[in-house]
């Protein structure tokens, strides 16, 4: 199922165009990127409208935000890995994030998190980041996305996801 995700995000983006990311998470991506067991995915640019209609990220609805995407990075390994899992913490450290919800559960540890990256023209407002990080016994993944959405647009997206898990 991850493989279906990064192959349909992949062909949602148009040619890259230059965007901000957090430097440890890009670090991260090159670092990873040619490593056997990894899959890498670097989307950058304006994602098609018609792609958000119902675009879910591990259960998150991220639809309505899709036209704010500047950038979407996702690094996924098969099999967990100790050194790619110090890695994402590290990154995840570094870039000062805001933890939105935290799930820790049978070996296994999803983090959704809220940053801002700075843009690339000084006179323009930070851009949002949401984080989701999944380090578990089997696979481990770091999804980062970032765009001019409004923080308020994921942690209610993310609220809903929890109101229909409740029922």
């Amino acid at each position: 199922m991850k493989m279906r995700m990064i192959i349909l995000l992949a062909l949602a983006a148009l040619p890259s165009l230059a965007a901000a990311q957090n430097k440890a998470i890009a670090d991260l991506a090159e670092k990873y990127s040619d490593r056997e067991g990894f899959s890498t995915t670097v989307i950058k640019g304006e994602i098609p409208s018609g792609m958000g209609n119902s675009m879910q990220v591990e259960g998150v609805d991220i639809s309505k935000i899709m036209s704010d995407i500047v950038s979407i990075t996702i690094i996924t390994s098969d099999k967990a890995d100790k050194q790619f899992s110090d890695d994402v913490k590290s990154a995840v450290a570094a870039g000062g994030y805001s933890t939105i919800m935290s799930v820790s559960a049978d070996g296994e540890l999803i983090k959704f998190l809220l940053g801002s990256v700075p843009s690339e023209n000084k006179k323009d407002p930070p851009k949002n980041e949401f984080v989701i990080m999944i380090l578990g016994k089997e696979d481990n993944m770091l999804v980062s996305i970032v765009g001019n959405y409004k923080a308020k647009q994921v942690t209610k997206a993310d609220g809903e996801k929890d109101k229909e898990s409740a029922k």
